[in-house]
């Protein structure tokens, strides 16, 4: 407990350090005697009580990265050269694509302290929604425009 006392002073100097650790002693503790008053553990408790918040915010986070493309975006040379998009063509349309992520990843450390995490993941899941529903409407086109 000393030293966990002496890490959260160093970490958070403006709060009571004291009052925190004890909180945090009191979930720790809480959650040891939940533990212990368990008979057996099962995957069906996963889906019970205060577990089920807890197991439906882990399948969120490695659900979003798929809902959002990210395995697409990754790939994206590969799947332009499927559609017919010239290879130098595609490797530019990548270094493009890292350069403005670069300078959009920086911003990001303005905007999460701003707007906060849970608006920022709406708003960009609802743009990135309609990106992908103009993909998907362009790929209804067999003309090269649509490829540009």
């Amino acid at each position: 407990m000393d030293k966990a006392l002496k890490s959260y002073k160093r970490l958070y100097t403006h709060e009571d350090p004291e009052a925190r650790v004890e909180a945090l002693q009191t979930v720790v503790e809480h959650e040891l005697m939940a533990e212990k008053n368990q008979d057996s553990v099962s995957y069906v408790q996963c889906f019970k009580g205060t577990n089920l918040r807890r197991t439906r915010i882990v399948i969120f986070a490695n659900v979003a990265q798929q809902l959002v493309g990210i395995t697409f975006i990754i790939n994206m040379t590969y799947f332009l050269q499927l559609g017919g998009m010239d290879a130098a063509l595609a490797v530019n349309m990548n270094l493009i694509k890292l350069a403005i992520g670069i300078v959009f990843l920086f911003g990001t450390f303005w905007t999460m302290t701003w707007f906060g995490r849970r608006t920022l993941m709406l708003v960009g899941s609802a743009v990135a929604a309609v990106f992908w529903i103009a993909v998907g409407i362009a790929g209804f086109f067999s003309s090269p425009e649509a490829l540009l």
